[in-house]
Parts: structure tokens; C-alpha cells; sequence
């Protein structure tokens, strides 16, 4: 019951399906290439290409609830889509030149290469006043200085600039061939813009950011895609000079929470009234000999107004030796940095101090094996996980190892890992990866993957959503569970498992690590507002789960936004508690600093995790740079356990210093296998000899005995203990000591065995001593019989240590007698 309404000189084209697209099959250079589409699928999506290139889409936009939906949907404009996919002629163009193109609606995320295009239209774009409009082809004006120079197609506001200044152009073309370009004195051109409709009479910065030296230069407008020799439209000269950029002028650095190590606070930077347009603000931690050495620069921030300030995120850290802070302004275009800076100088004892952590790890993703550079990107990356860390630690990679979901990349990525370990002279086992399941990687998730997935005991996980424990800490991988495109699709079966596994063992003073190659909407950079990378499709019902778990630490990759990115990091809200780590991309990044929806950069980025006793420290790394990156260096800090979920039993025992001395007692979680120590109490107690305060009765020694831990030792080491009593004198101890390992007893040796008590406490008494025998050396104790796997250890308990070169500590009726008189 839709009705469609297809406007004049338009034509609809459908589906069976149900797919729509209404479009004209002519249009002018100067019109917008309107269409309108339908789609059944979130993931449909409509591009256009030159004539016979199905490679890819020179722009595209899906055709989401915005704009197709039920019924007609709403139209676009095909020319100045937000979403680039490719470009023209090496430039990215906001309208396309005259030429012959085809549109194409293509099916659930396919690729017009692979035949996933379900309606195809061919159209022409032509130019109804081709031409050119005249012009001074010999140039114009040479004026100088900041007063505005302009012939009839081309125009300047001034002709003197400065290294890594813009340079703002404005031409005026009919013809999208027409370029302007920069020359240098020998006549070659250092950078060029195509003139189109979208730019023609709109100023435009022909360096294209990039700084030119200094020097005398022309700019020049070029008919028609003319080369280098061709005469021009129009001319101007133009000197750059190399003045230096000015610094701000002042700027101060409020740190909240001085002597903590943590850098939140806010800078304010002021810069003089025409330092404004075009710059940026630059910062280093620094010592007192310059930058801090193995540190990248701080995330920069553009300048709004003569007053700008910058807040540093709760968690973000300033790193150990810092001890001031340098600011510098930049040309925003260009990335010329200012020689000179501000120096601010921190409080004493502002940076973290650390310990040796208990544990450490790697966690990288977007490798993209197949892709150019990313081979040697993830060869250096390996090699610094050898370098930060020689001894070994897993490396988790949160998908996208393969560029295409073949197997044979996967494999690739393997071998990589293996040569760069034997290179090295490493065991790859000790650097194991522990691999997410991303988009790229889909297609090969029914085979491939699940058996190049490895858990800690060489095992493969059997579905693409799984966990294992490993050094007391619980890691849980998130795959989809369908084949979603760019999105993440995780059934109710899938979130149940995870909120089951969230709660298991569950300690809030130990981080739990989640790893998802997608991220959740407005949560990290590249899925904030306008940026377009989130992709979960039941995201408020992941929400919901992981809301119940402060302690969860959720890793996300997909975006490649770079580590300096604003919101790297998430640090929770009252629904969403939990800290969410951006991972950036070993392959390349990608950056929202000029542009919204981002662009690319070269680069390879990861983290470095530190583990300590309730905190985590969180590490950006560059693996080019081999640096620290500096805004990405977090410190999270858990709070103490609401209660240990773990069920323990005891593991080992053991008294290597002897039953009368404390052991170890080591307890194992059923679930999770994660361990903890305590003081094991001794099994026996010696008080000590005694004699009698009349009379000369006798010796007596007495012990404590620990049934409980006794009970508990036999049981976990699988023996048996027996003990009793000996006694002896001093000259007949025999050459089998006081028992043989078949149990036999030395001659004149006394025992009994302790068969029966009514507490813990039993005794030994030797009586009648006459008075000749007073001074003969006795040896007295509890001996205890060890029985394991058939065998008998026999060790021997006394009150007191023996003299050097005795085994057995002896003593007399008349020294403890003396003693006691005393």
C-alpha cells in the first residue's frame, strides 16, 4: 500500500526483492546526481563507478532507516555522499568530471566486484555550457604584502607567506578538468586540485596541507586537464618565506590532584588575536633537559579563540620523570610546530611511580594480512612485543587479521609470527596469540578460524564467542554470530553465555577483559557522533549486561582511529560503568581531526597492559616510532571485591623447613584455576623438656598436635602420617640412627607410638633416674613416620637444635634441673 511517486524525468528500476532506485540516466556537471533508493537490508547501499569498473565505488551511502526505508525513501546526492569510497584521478572530489558512470544498488554489504549488485543503471554526466568563460592567459596582478591579488579566474588574498602557512585559492572554472597548481621556479608543480563544480569560486588551500620550503613560486590555473607546459588560464607569484611560527603567548596548567601521577586537569593556552585561524596546539611531557625521551607529543587541539583550553581525561597518567610540561602552537594544515614554546613546570612528585608488575600483555588489532604494508607493520610490531618484553606475553588481537576472511591470510599471519620469533631466537610459544573474530575475517570463520583460534592448552575454541582464564586473570572474546557486514550481531543465546561468564569467579577488585572488534555507539573514537564506525545490532541488550560489571575492561578495534583521537578512551557512565579502550590498528589509522567521518594515515598502533595488585595500567604504543604514546598512557584502579565468587580447594602443602615449622598452603578456584597463598600452621609443636621440682622421677618432653592440618595434609599430599615418641641414650645411638627406613629401631632405642590421646597435647616421660645417672645424655622427641607411594621418610622432633656436629639435640636430668633452680 506505498505509493511511489517518481518524479519528472526520472525512471524507477526495482527488485522482486523489493529494491528501489529512481534516478535519471543524464545529468549536467553543475546538478547534484540525485537518486532515490529503497533497500531490504541495513547493509544495502548505492554507489557509483566509471563505466565498466566494477573495482569500487568512487562515492556510496547505505541505505539506512534515513534514507530508504518503507516506500520511496529519501533522496541523495550521489556526488557529495559522506561516505568516500575511492577516488578520481588520485584526488577525492566533492562532484564527479563528465564522463560515462554506472550506478549500482547492491545486496547486504556485498561487493559490486563479486556480482552482489542487484539493479545497474548507466549514466551520462555532460556539461550543457562546455567551454571556457575567457580570462587573462598571460596572469595577473604581481601585487605583494596582504593586500588581495586576483586576476579575472584566479584570486589570492595575499602573495607573501609563511612555511607551513595555507594557501588559500580561489579560481573560478566551468570545467571540472581545470586544475590549479603550485610551481616552483624550474616549472614542475608540487601540489594541484582539480576546479570543479563544488570548488569553482571557492577558496581552497592548494598546498593541501602539506608545508612547501621556502621560495618564489606561481600558482597557476591549467585548462582542462593540460600538463605542466600547457599555457595557463591565469598566474600568480607568490614567496613563502621561513620566518618561524610564533608560540602562544601564555599558558597554565591546573592539575586536579598534584602528587597522585594522574594528569587530569585542565591547560589554558592564549594566542595573540591573528595566531587564531589555522592553528593548533601542540604538548610534550619533558624533563629538565628537554621532551622526555621515548615519548610521542601529546594529542594537539585546535585553537578556538584567543583563549583555549584543554581538559586531560580522569585515568590518563603523567609518565614517570616528567617533570614539566611544553607547550607549542602549530599550523594546523601544514604541521609546522613552533621552534619556540611555554614552559610550564609541574608540581613535585606529579608523575606515577610503578613497581615491577605481576603480569604484562599485548593487545593489537586490525592487522589485515593481505592489505599493502601490513606485512612489515606486523613484523615490527612483533618485534617490539620482543623488545618491551624478552622473557614472553600473549598478544590478543581484537580481529581483522586477515584483509579478505581467507584462510590463506590467516596462515600467512601465523608464519609472519612464527619467522619473526626464530629471527629473533625466541619460542613463539611464549608470545601466543589469542585472536578475535572481526568483519574482515568472516568469511573463514567456519573453518579457518575456529582452528587457527588457539586457547592457553593448545585447544581451538568451537564458536566464535568464547573465554578461558590465564595467571588468575578471565579473558572473554565476542564474535558475531552472523555474517553482518560491518556490524557485530550477538544473539540472546550469546549475551546469556556472557552475563553467566561475567558473573563467574567474580572478583570486582581483578579486571575482567572483553574483547569485540565493533564498538557500541558514542563510545570510543570513531563511533562518536557523526563519525559512523559503531556496529553492534542489539546493542542496548549488550549494554544491559555489561552494565551489571564495573570491573570489566572492553577492548574494541574496527574504527583504526588513531590513540590520539578524541574519546581513546570511554570512562563510564551511571548505565555503562565500565572503561572501554579504543585499539587504534597495527595496519593503519585513521583520523577525525580535520574531517568528521575521517581520514586516513599511515601509522601502526597497540597497547602495552601492565598488571598490579587492584590497577591496571594501560599503555599506547607506537610500533613505528617505537614510543610511548603519550595521551594513551591510563592507569585504572578497581575497587576492593564486594565479595570472592571463586570456590577454592586446597591444591599442595607442603613444610620445607619441617613439621614443626610453617608451611605454604596454595588453594586453587575449581572454576577458573586461579590461585592464592597462605601461611600453612605446623603440624607438631614442641613445649619443651621438664623435670620435676622434687625428687628425681624423670625426664619429660611434651608436644602439641595440629589434627586439622595434619587431616589436611595427608589428604592433598596422598599420605599417610604416623608418630610416636623415642628415646635414648646419648652412646647408643646405632648406625641406623634411631630407625631404619623399614622401620627397625636402633639398639637401646625407646618408642611408642601415639595410638590414643583425648586432646592435642601428648607426653613422653623417662623416670627413675638414679643419681649416678643424672648427668647421661638423653635424646628425646617425636618422631614421625611420612608413608607415600610405599615409601617411609622418618623425621625427628626435639625441643631444642643439636650442637654443631651432632644430629639429635641431647640433654640431661641435671640440666634441666639447673635450669629450673635458676
Amino acid at each position: 500500500g506505498v505509493t511511489i511517486v517518481v518524479p519528472e524525468g526520472m525512471t524507477l528500476y526495482e527488485t522482486e526483492n523489493g529494491q528501489k532506485l529512481i534516478l535519471k540516466t543524464e545529468y549536467d556537471v553543475s546538478e547534484p546526481v540525485y537518486v532515490y533508493a529503497t533497500g531490504v537490508n541495513l547493509k544495502d547501499w548505492v554507489g557509483i563507478t566509471e563505466k565498466g569498473n566494477v573495482e569500487g565505488a568512487i562515492r556510496w551511502q547505505y541505505i539506512d532507516d534515513s534514507l530508504g526505508g518503507a516506500g520511496q525513501g529519501q533522496g541523495f546526492d550521489l556526488r557529495v555522499s559522506p561516505n568516500v569510497g575511492g577516488s578520481y584521478n588520485g584526488k577525492e572530489l566533492a562532484s564527479l568530471p563528465i564522463g560515462e558512470y554506472t550506478i549500482h544498488l547492491v545486496q547486504n554489504d556485498g561487493y559490486i566486484k563479486n556480482g552482489a549488485s542487484v539493479i545497474t543503471v548507466d549514466i551520462t554526466i555532460t556539461d550543457e555550457n562546455s567551454g571556457n568563460t575567457g580570462g587573462d592567459n598571460e596572469g595577473g596582478d604581481d601585487n605583494t604584502g596582504d593586500d588581495t591579488t586576483e586576476t579575472e579566474l584566479l584570486k589570492l588574498e595575499k602573495t607573501v607567506f609563511k612555511v607551513g602557512e595555507p594557501i588559500m585559492v580561489t579560481a573560478i572554472s566551468s570545467d571540472n578538468t581545470d586544475w590549479v597548481g603550485i610551481f616552483n621556479t624550474s616549472g614542475n608543480y608540487l601540489e594541484w586540485y582539480y576546479v570543479n563544480s563544488s570548488l569553482s569560486g571557492v577558496a581552497y588551500d592548494v598546498t593541501e596541507g602539506k608545508s612547501i620550503p621556502a621560495g618564489t613560486y606561481t600558482i597557476r590555473l591549467i585548462a582542462k586537464d593540460g600538463s605542466k607546459n600547457t599555457p595557463p588560464l591565469a598566474s600568480i607569484e607568490i614567496t613563502i618565506v621561513d620566518t618561524g611560527l610564533e608560540a602562544p603567548i601564555s599558558a597554565t596548567y591546573d592539575i586536579e590532584n598534584a602528587g597522585s601521577g594522574y594528569a587530569k586537569g585542565t591547560v589554558t593556552v592564549t594566542m595573540a588575536q591573528d595566531q587564531v585561524d589555522n592553528r593548533s596546539i601542540v604538548m610534550y611531557w619533558a624533563d629538565a633537559n628537554g621532551k622526555l625521551g621515548g615519548y610521542t607529543s601529546l594529542a594537539r587541539f585546535k585553537v578556538t579563540s584567543e583563549v583555549t583550553t584543554f581538559t586531560f581525561t580522569d585515568s590518563m597518567v603523567i609518565p614517570n620523570g616528567a617533570t614539566r610540561l611544553l607547550v607549542y602552537s602549530q599550523f594546523t594544515s601544514s604541521g609546522v610546530i613552533s621552534d619556540e614554546y611555554i614552559s610550564i613546570d609541574l608540581p613535585s612528585g606529579s608523575d606515577m611511580k610503578k613497581e615491577t608488575p605481576i603480569n604484562t600483555f599485548f593487545i593489537i588489532s586490525d592487522i589485515h594480512i593481505g592489505k599493502s604494508g601490513s606485512t612489515e607493520n606486523f613484523k615490527k610490531m612483533l618485534n617490539e612485543a620482543i623488545l618491551l618484553n624478552p622473557n614472553g606475553a600473549s598478544i590478543f588481537i581484537v580481529g581483522d587479521m586477515a584483509d579478505n576472511g581467507t584462510e590463506s591470510q590467516l596462515a600467512e599471519m601465523m608464519s609472519l609470527h612464527a619467522q619473526v620469533m626464530e629471527e629473533a631466537g625466541k619460542n613463539g610459544s611464549d608470545y601466543p596469540l589469542f585472536l578475535t573474530l572481526g568483519n574482515h575475517d568472516y568469511p573463514s570463520m567456519t573453518g579457518a578460524f575456529l582452528s587457527y583460534a588457539t586457547l592457553p592448552d593448545g585447544t581451538h575454541p568451537t564458536d566464535t564467542s568464547y573465554d578461558f582464564w590465564l595467571n588468575g586473570y578471565h579473558y572473554i572474546f565476542l564474535g558475531s554470530d552472523t555474517n553482518s557486514g560491518l556490524y557485530a550481531d550477538l544473539s540472546e543465546e550469546t549475551l546469556a553465555w556472557l552475563d553467566g561468564k561475567l558473573n563467574e569467579c567474580r572478583d570486582t577488585s581483578r579486571p575482567t577483559f572483553v574483547f569485540l572488534h565493533q564498538p557500541m555507539y558514542n563510545t570510543v573514537a570513531g563511533s562518536l557522533p557523526g563519525e559512523g564506525w559503531h556496529g553492534v545490532e542489539n546493542e542496548e541488550a549488550l549494554r544491559a549486561v555489561l552494565g551489571k560489571y564495573p570491573e570489566v575492561m572492553f577492548f574494541n578495534g574496527h574504527t583504526h582511529w588513531t590513540m590520539d583521537s578524541i574519546g581513546n578512551i570511554f570512562e563510564g557512565t551511571e548505565d555503562l560503568p565500565i572503561h572501554i579502550f579504543n585499539c587504534a590498528s597495527v595496519s593503519y589509522l585513521w583520523s577525525g581531526y580535520n574531517v568528521t567521518t575521517g581520514e586516513s594515515l599511515s601509522g601502526s598502533q597497540g597497547y602495552y597492559i601492565e598488571m598490579y595488585d587492584g590497577k591496571v595500567f594501560v599503555r599506547g604504543r607506537d610500533f613505528i616510532k617505537g614510543e610511548w604514546i603519550s595521551s594513551a598512557q591510563y592507569s585504572v584502579e578497581l575497587s576492593k571485591s564486594e565479595g570472592d565468587g571463586h570456590s577454592y580447594y586446597v591444591s599442595e602443602i607442603a613444610y620445607p623447613d619441617g613439621y614443626m615449622n610453617e608451611g605454604v598452603l596454595v588453594y586453587k578456584c575449581s572454576s577458573c584455576n586461579q590461585t592464592k597463598e597462605e601461611k600453612a600452621e605446623a603440624l607438631f609443636v614442641c613445649l619443651g623438656y621438664s623435670a620435676p621440682e622434687y625428687g628425681t622421677s624423670g625426664i619429660a618432653v611434651g608436644f602439641l598436635l595440629n589434627s586439622e592440618m595434619i587431616e589436611i595434609y595427608e589428604k592433598t599430599t596422598n599420605s599417610t602420617l604416623n608418630y610416636g615418641f623415642f628415646a635414648t641414650l646419648k652412646d647408643r645411638i646405632g648406625e641406623n640412627d634411631i630407625f631404619d627406613s623399614e622401620g627397625n629401631a636402633a639398639q637401646g632405642v625407646i618408642s611408642a607410638d601415639v595410638t590414643n590421646y583425648s586432646s592435642k597435647g601428648v607426653a613422653l616421660k623417662i623416670v627413675n633416674f638414679k643419681d649416678e645417672q643424672k648427668d647421661i645424655k638423653i635424646a628425646m622427641g617425636i618422631y614421625v613416620a611420612t608413608i607415600s607411594d610405599g615409601a617411609t621418610r622418618y623425621s625427628y622432633l626435639q625441643a631444642n637444635k643439636p650442637i654443631d656436629g651432632e644430629k639429635y639435640a641431647f640433654i640431661s636430668y641435671n640440666e634441666i634441673a639447673k635450669v629450673k633452680q635458676n
